[in-house]
């Protein structure tokens, strides 16, 4: 058996300066965490927040995170930068609050808060809300991200009322392959600037009420 990760503060790890982090082969329970705002897993300080943070979540399994109506594992505060989240052979059951929230920039100035999202050969169930929420907004094209990269991951009733599987505003470069959904709405790219990469193939929905795995929609010359 793993060891079992059970915390009874808002947050477990709080990233300052360059800080990063990489947890390997946990189970990880939220059930004793307090009902308090903000609750997230891992996440980043207000005051010194700002470094190039790295997070890798390998062969981890995430339960009951819902105390709350939105409890997240990884949350970029404002002012924060991941250089990169990276989430590999992990499971994220129970979930209320996005899984990777990095949507406090909202100041459309071109900031955004992680450069490199890659989540692969991860299984998702029981997600209230986006397994990403990601937003760059504003229409300066001299950065190069958000990059999203999503394979061979699995998604089962993800979101709810319409909520999106992921909600990814402003990405540069995205690709999603192989991976499969259902009981979930489709992952949402907005299009704010520039010519963003995006290459979605390989992957099946089978909720036929709902046959596609993403939908974009193009807000350039409308802003």
């Amino acid at each position: 058996n793993r060891p079992l990760l059970v915390f009874e503060r808002a947050n477990l790890f709080l990233l300052s300066g360059d800080g990063s982090l990489t947890l390997s082969g946990l189970s990880v329970s939220g059930a004793e965490a307090p009902d308090s705002t903000g609750n997230s897993f891992i996440a980043t300080n207000f005051r010194v927040g700002g470094g190039n943070h790295v997070v890798r979540l390998i062969d981890m399994d995430f339960r009951d995170f819902a105390v709350n109506k939105s409890f997240s594992i990884i949350t970029a505060n404002k002012g924060a930068f991941f250089d990169s989240i990276e989430i590999t052979n992990s499971t994220f059951k129970d979930v209320s609050g996005p899984v990777v929230r990095a949507d406090s920039e909202i100041d459309d100035f071109g900031v955004y808060n992680v450069e490199f999202l890659s989540i692969a050969n991860s299984e998702f169930q029981n997600i209230a809300a986006p397994v990403a929420s990601i937003y760059r907004g504003g229409t300066d094209e001299s950065t190069f991200g958000p990059n999203v990269s999503v394979t061979g991951s699995k998604f089962n009733n993800v979101g709810k009322a319409g909520v999106p599987l992921m909600l990814l505003h402003g990405v540069q470069n995205f690709t999603a392959r192989r991976n499969t959904a259902e009981a979930t709405q489709p992952i949402s790219v907005i299009i704010t600037t520039g010519l963003p990469a995006i290459d979605t193939t390989g992957n099946s929905v089978r909720d036929s009420s709902n046959a596609a795995f993403v939908t974009t929609t193009d807000l350039r010359g409308r802003q």
